[in-house]
């Protein structure tokens, strides 16, 4: 059935006022099977109502859409009436008769039902008058981007409660995600009759987190207590699955609008630049400067000097490739990720890609006080730089030509590259010709680098990635020379310590 424009505002209405966000989320895994996140996105919970109404009109569900929220709200006169108006007094989706010759139904075992596997449910009758609801709102989970995730934006897992005794109750609802969280407590008093949704989202550990380095099933622990007299209603897991800390969100599928969505800005979090580990580079790459030149910054006139130098000692080291962009998500379908490297994890192996070395770079200009961004162009990655403080305007270089070509080469290829693409932009309206992340602007929107645990931990992870990306490749060599679409890894050897970041005479 289509419905009018009234139609879909009376419907749009009255489901925004029965429904929080975590209420509608529970009714669409109970009564649609579906999982609200994958099917309408919104800014606010009047876009969501919007996209999922249109959902169901397209896929032939509205009615089943109505009735599944009339169960779950069926005191709700608004409902109830855009119910009548739609479908008449009789039922939204008729029952069969009973046979009266059959035996009546038994009783529900006293389980818990499975809508989907990220979720379970357990009716008033199987747990003496306490209805619960709990599902997993974060699945996968993108372990990069955890520390910036807030509970009440984005939950890991939501729980619906509702209070069919006669009783006030007063419940403790945790979740832990065992291994790799601490466990996230509220508490929830319901008084009879009284529903409520908790929002849950533990803190996960840095260090466990820092382990992660390929796909990987985990368990949240959910449980829900009665503080009167310490019982526990409640004691379930849900999988889930975490991606490798190391997979940077690039895009996803917009299940509202179809339509792609842009998640570059999240290769911030990889830009590391206060990592104390980039000091020993610097401190070696100070000899490539010229002399009575410092690294400071915007207080030289010239920052050239600056940029070459990093340049000239990133070439000073061997170079070798490997394409180690391949990652395993199982949401590959609508999302799309790619396998970085912290600067710390380049500087301490001997291969990289163009993304790695984009982020390196960015992290080394930002280290030495340069405003620096990051540039995505179909199929690449290119650093650039504002010659001014918070300026608009930007050079680039091409970072998969080091210890290839020089830096001036380096350089034009950057400029060459990026103009191209920005003329492409401003024909066709594309932002994917080109897309410009400034660090500076990320960080003033709250993406902050990836918590850094010990060298050990990170050291040992490198190698593992290391081993694995090797693995993928065959166990062949990996090739060399530029690589316009992958590459140019250019960190080996020795880091030498001491001195300061100011130019020598050179011999």
């Amino acid at each position: 059935m289509k419905l009018t424009g009234k139609q879909i505002k009376q419907l749009h209405d009255a489901m925004l006022g029965a429904f929080t966000q975590g209420e509608l989320s529970m009714m669409v895994a109970t009564e649609l099977d579906e999982n609200l996140d994958a099917i309408a996105g919104g800014n606010n919970l009047s876009e969501i109502v919007f996209n999922l109404i249109r959902w169901a009109e397209r896929r032939g569900r509205t009615q089943e859409l109505v009735q599944g929220a009339v169960n779950a709200n069926p005191q709700d006169e608004a409902l109830l009436a855009v119910q009548r108006t739609l479908y008449g007094d009789a039922p939204a989706i008729a029952t069969p008769p009973q046979d009266p010759t059959s035996p009546p139904p038994e009783a529900p075992p006293a389980t818990k039902t499975t809508p989907n596997p990220y979720a379970f449910t357990y009716s008033a009758q199987q747990l003496g008058g306490l209805s619960v609801t709990a599902m997993v709102r974060l699945n996968p989970v993108h372990t990069a981007i955890l520390h910036l995730l807030r509970q009440a934006d984005h939950p890991l897992v939501t729980v619906a409660l509702t209070n069919q005794t006669t009783k006030h109750l007063r419940l403790r609802v945790s979740a832990q995600v065992e291994g790799y969280s601490r466990t996230a407590v509220r508490t929830a008093p319901l008084m009879p009759g009284a529903s409520a949704t908790v929002d849950l989202l533990p803190a996960f550990d840095d260090e466990a987190i820092a382990a992660v380095n390929e796909l990987t099933g985990a368990d949240v622990r959910i449980q829900i207590e009665n503080l009167a007299d310490g019982s526990r209603w409640v004691d379930e897991t849900l999988p889930l699955q975490l991606l490798a800390l190391n997979s940077a969100p690039l895009a996803a599928l917009d299940p509202a609008t179809g339509e792609t969505m842009d998640q570059t800005r999240y290769l911030g979090v990889f830009v590391t630049a206060n990592d104390p580990e980039l000091d020993a580079f610097l401190r070696d790459a100070a000899r490539f400067l010229p002399p009575h030149h410092r690294f400071d910054g915007y207080q030289s006139s010239d920052l050239f000097p600056q940029v070459q130098a990093l340049y000239d000692a990133l070439a000073a080291r061997e170079t070798r490739y490997v394409d180690s962009t391949l990652d395993f998500n199982p949401a590959g379908e609508t999302q799309r990720t790619q396998r970085v490297r912290l600067p710390r994890q380049v500087l301490a192996s001997d291969t990289a890609n163009c993304l790695d070395g984009t982020l390196l770079f960015a992290a080394l200009l930002t280290r030495i006080g340069i405003d620096a961004a990051i540039v995505i162009v179909p199929r690449h990655a290119l650093v650039a730089w504002s010659p001014a403080r918070g300026g608009d305007s930007w050079l680039h270089l091409e970072t998969t030509w080091i210890g290839q070509r020089s830096f001036d080469e380096a350089y034009e290829e950057g400029q060459r590259r990026a103009g191209v693409n920005q003329a492409q932009l401003t024909k066709t309206g594309d932002a994917g010709w080109y897309r410009r992340q400034p660090l500076r602007g990320l960080r003033e929107q709250g993406i902050h680098p990836i918590p850094l645990t010990g060298g050990d931990e990170l050291g040992r992870m490198a190698r593992a990635l290391e081993a694995m990306e090797r693995r993928q490749a065959g166990g062949s060599s990996a090739s060399t020379g530029s690589i316009d679409t992958g590459g140019g890894a250019y960190i080996a050897g020795d880091v030498h310590t001491g001195g300061d970041f100011v130019g020598r005479d050179k011999k």
